[in-house]
């Protein structure tokens, strides 16, 4: 089996333990092939290294512009080739006309347009190879749940503050509310929850920013698509939505302001349904925000969000 790595500035050490290498350059391969014959590829391109520098710095080099420095041609007045006649030069020497052989020879296990195993057909001409992405849409939705579900669990204080803030946020309404009698009163603590959960989207709006940097990086690497992405990451977000948001806090508010004496089971859950909806309906609000917007504008917007909840929730502004 063949494992391939891709790190930054690895040490001596651990580039002495690879078998072969390949040096990329402004996205261009200039050097794939044995670790121990890289350095007598370059020197033969007039590319000395330095004394004392080992195999890792001097790859580095050779792939940034610092490679001007040390070709040796530049003392009689010849510029470095650049990044794109180095790739030329790589895909016309022996180790590149290999590898070009290797990929377009039949391999061990080719598929052909039935979707039956073949040795017919060449790496290049493999189905895998032509999707922009190796992942169907349903894995990738799962992948990207799996991914934010562990970030969630992980973070164990952070679950500890959630469920102590909800069971603040639903025993001081219930508390202020203690056992409402009036319309106007049940109103009010059911007003109170919905500002509560709303205030909760707009904390957790800051992280959706930095998310998608990564988002980012990964749609680049064809990871995934927007879809799978937006799709994992609000089913990551059921278990903080529901279980926490949504029935510790609700649950609180509910017994405390006397409706669970008066109201059968099925409007218990009618209730939860509704704040389950609503906390929804606010996280991917934020979410579709923190996807254009800078975090500057991004509180402009939670603002006129949280301005236009407050002026139309039928509390402030009573309805006629």
């Amino acid at each position: 089996f063949s494992r391939v790595f891709s790190l930054l500035q690895p040490s001596p050490e651990v580039v002495s333990l690879f078998d072969e290498v390949i040096v990329l350059a402004e996205g261009h391969v200039i050097y794939a092939g044995p670790i121990e014959r890289v350095e007598d590829y370059f020197a033969e391109l007039g590319f000395v290294s330095p004394e004392f520098c080992d195999v890792a710095d001097f790859l580095q080099l050779v792939s940034t512009d610092d490679r001007d420095d040390l070709y040796s041609g530049r003392l009689n007045g010849n510029t470095a080739p650049s990044v794109e006649e180095l790739a030329a030069i790589f895909n016309e020497s022996m180790e590149g006309i290999r590898i070009r052989e290797l990929l377009e020879a039949p391999q061990s296990y080719g598929i052909d347009s039935n979707g039956s195993i073949t040795q017919d057909e060449g790496l290049f001409q493999l189905e895998a190879l032509k999707s922009k992405y190796a992942n169907k849409w349903y894995r990738s939705v799962a992948l990207v749940s799996k991914r934010f579900l562990l970030l969630w669990v992980r973070d164990k204080k952070v679950l500890l503050f959630s469920v102590i803030r909800n069971v603040i946020n639903g025993a001081s309404v219930g508390g202020a509310f203690l056992n409402a009698e009036d319309f106007i009163s049940i109103q009010g603590a059911l007003f109170q929850t919905g500002i509560f959960i709303l205030l909760g989207s707009l904390q957790s709006v800051a992280g959706l920013v930095e998310d998608r940097t990564l988002y980012y990086k990964h749609a680049a690497a064809n990871f995934y698509s927007a879809w799978p992405y937006v799709i994992g990451r609000t089913i990551s977000q059921i278990p903080q939505t529901l279980l926490l948001d949504t029935i510790v806090s609700g649950s609180v508010l509910y017994w405390m302001i006397g409706l669970g004496q008066r109201s059968s089971a099925s409007n218990f859950f009618i209730y939860l349904s509704i704040l389950f909806l609503f906390a929804s309906l606010m996280n991917q609000q934020m979410a579709m925000f923190a996807s254009f917007a800078t975090e500057a504008k991004l509180q402009v917007y939670s603002a006129i969000t949280l301005f236009f909840a407050i002026l139309f929730s039928g509390f402030i502004v009573p309805v006629e």
